[in-house]
């Protein structure tokens, strides 16, 4: 405190900086005036207010960093201002200590909110209409954020109930659990390729009820989405081969062998599936390559008439694993991707860039593209590399992500089952 300054009589402020902040009231009953810097030096400029002319507080003085309530500051020093006025929710004034800190801009402001009623707080001479105009501004900003934050938060949440959840439309079809016995007509079951015994890596497999050993089917590979992921939408992927509903919700359980293939991690040491992402993406291929051709060569599957399909990470794999080299790109008849595209969505693989190099081994093999709400994106991501092909687009008006639309009656399962019976009708 700067010698022979006595400070005033403290007055009591009970819940005022507070009250003054979250109040709906920024009005001052008495005149505001706002700040300018002069030379390096602060002045205060009163509001042109009632007509009234404007005038200036005295220019600085040698040692002397700035004015406070018309009195001189020195640095390091600090004064105590009348908020004037009173909120609606206190009539009392509220308090700010404006503090001028050695080498700092003098005008750094710390607010000082009473939340204790009773609470007392030294004021500074009572000099009307003087206070820093941008605590008022702060606080009318305030009012309009929080505002407009609620305002927000109620659209979004209207638009939230408002928007169609897939979870609402009842299933008209439920996938069979899993088994650990053999393979057999109407069972789904679990299993390892011969060469990965002892490791914690497999695949499920399901015979549909109309197989029979004489008989060659169409085969649908499927890879599943990424695990542990949950909206606020009650949408699930646990990124198991267990958690696979695309070919089921295709086939409707006839007519088609059912693979769902994992993506595969082998370090350290043993191999085994992996929830999230592409685990070791050579092993991947290699288990895919010699399980495909085992369950045609064993169950007789069609290997002219194998179809990759897969939901999010899965999608993605339809062009990032399915068209990796040429050799694994050999095996397949048509492409079905729900929920992601490469290009579209950017994935944690080092050679990500080169999916227009992957996309171009597709020829003239048939690729869907379905997405929730819309695939204008993939579309546009496609189009950008120039590359022609027998591509179909649908989007779907619900905004889940999740591939239980395959297990419901909705436009996309019938357009989907549609153009698979033409895929696997038209072998190339």
């Amino acid at each position: 405190m700067r010698p022979g300054f006595k400070a005033p009589a403290a007055e009591t402020s009970p819940g005022g900086g507070l009250a003054r902040l979250f109040s709906f009231t920024t009005k001052p009953r008495t005149p505001v005036y706002g700040l300018r810097r002069l030379g390096g030096h602060a002045a205060r400029q009163e509001h042109q207010r009632h007509d009234r002319p404007a005038r200036v507080v005295d220019e600085p003085k040698p040692g002397v960093d700035h004015f406070e309530g018309g009195l001189p500051v020195r640095r390091g020093e600090a004064r105590h201002l009348r908020l004037p006025g009173a909120s609606l929710l206190s009539r009392s004034p509220a308090t700010v200590i404006a503090s001028a800190k050695p080498g700092r801009s003098s005008w750094a402001r710390t607010l000082n909110a009473n939340v204790a009623a009773g609470r007392q707080r030294h004021c500074g001479p009572a000099a009307p209409g003087l206070v820093n105009a941008t605590l008022h501004r702060h606080a009318a900003d305030m009012h309009r954020f929080s505002f407009a934050v609620v305002v927000l938060l109620g659209l979004w949440g209207a638009q939230a109930l408002a928007q169609p959840n897939l979870n609402d439309v009842p299933a008209d079809l439920v996938v069979p659990v899993t088994g650990s016995g053999a393979p057999a007509p109407g069972l789904r079951v679990r299993a390892t390729t011969a060469g990965w015994e002892g490791t914690g890596v497999h695949h499920t497999l399901y015979l549909p009820p109309d197989w029979r050993p004489e008989i060659s089917l169409p085969v649908i590979v499927e890879y599943a989405g990424n695990g542990g992921y949950a909206n606020r939408l009650g949408d699930v992927s646990d990124g198991s081969v267990e958690g696979g509903v695309l070919g089921y919700g295709l086939s409707a359980g006839r007519g088609f062998l059912w693979l769902v293939l994992p993506f595969v991690e082998r370090d350290p040491a043993p191999a085994r599936n992996t929830a999230k992402w592409w685990g070791d993406v050579a092993e991947t291929k290699r288990y895919c390559l010699a399980t495909v051709r085992d369950v045609c060569r064993r169950f007789g599957g069609d290997p002219r008439r194998v179809v990759l399909v897969g939901f999010s990470r899965g999608a993605i794999a339809c062009t990032y694993l399915g068209l990796h080299d040429d050799e694994i790109a050999q095996l397949w008849c048509g492409f079905l991707a729900h929920s992601h595209f490469e290009g579209e969505f950017k994935h944690p693989a080092p050679d990500q860039a080169a999916w227009p190099e992957r996309l171009r081994r597709i020829g003239p093999r048939p690729l869907l593209v379905s997405q929730e709400v819309s695939t204008a994106k993939t579309a546009a991501a496609i189009a950008s590399t120039g590359i022609a092909g027998d591509f179909t687009f649908v989007d779907f008006p619900f905004p889940n992500h999740s591939a239980r639309w395959a297990l419901c009656d909705v436009p996309l399962r019938q357009t989907a089952r549609a153009w698979l019976q033409r895929v696997v009708r038209e072998k190339p």
